[in-house]
């Protein structure tokens, strides 16, 4: 069940839905991995490591990138483990949920979809292959309109943040 809390400030209310195990990205690029691990395991599926989880993306859904590390390995002396490490760590991604919950994807933010997701106690995600963000609370105005959405962000050791509703681009996820 959400919970919700009243704000004194100007009437607004933070809706909460369902709980879930924070987790930083453990390499710069890797929002999605850890996102993607966060949204299986409060749903109770099982997930590999997020360097799992990476390294199957990189080396399934972006293949035609690999040999980056090919010629970087060359460049540098390297030897191929060690360059194919390197390349995956820093490559961005996108989340995946064969297996996990069922996920429904809209192209942009979606209010309606948000409210829902959250009101239903479940969560959302928003993000591109630039950065991805897990949505499990809202605020809105005394008009019922949400202004903020409080997210997980795990970049940089992790945090929860409040972020204006304009500020987060990219595709919406929402989960059953």
């Amino acid at each position: 069940m959400p919970q919700r809390t009243a704000l004194k400030e100007g009437g607004a209310t933070v809706t909460s839905g369902k709980n879930f195990d924070r987790e930083a990205q453990s390499s710069p690029g890797w929002c999605y991995a850890s996102v993607e691990r966060m949204i299986k395991r409060a749903y109770g599926v099982e997930v590999g490591t997020q360097r799992e989880i990476a390294t199957n993306y990189q080396t399934t859904m972006n293949s035609v990138n690999l040999n980056n590390y090919v010629s970087e390995a060359l460049d540098r002396s390297e030897d191929m483990e060690t360059a194919r490490t390197r390349f995956i760590e820093r490559e961005w991604g996108n989340p995946t949920f064969d297996g996990g919950p069922t996920a429904v994807m809209s192209s942009s933010y979606s209010q309606s979809a948000v409210k829902n997701a959250i009101d239903g106690d479940e969560l959302a995600i928003i993000g591109s292959q630039i950065h991805w963000y897990v949505i499990y609370g809202y605020q809105e105005d005394s008009g019922g309109t949400i202004t903020h959405l409080l997210v997980w962000d795990p970049y940089n050791g992790g945090a929860d943040r409040v972020k204006t509703v304009g500020s987060l681009n990219g595709e919406l996820f929402t989960f059953s």
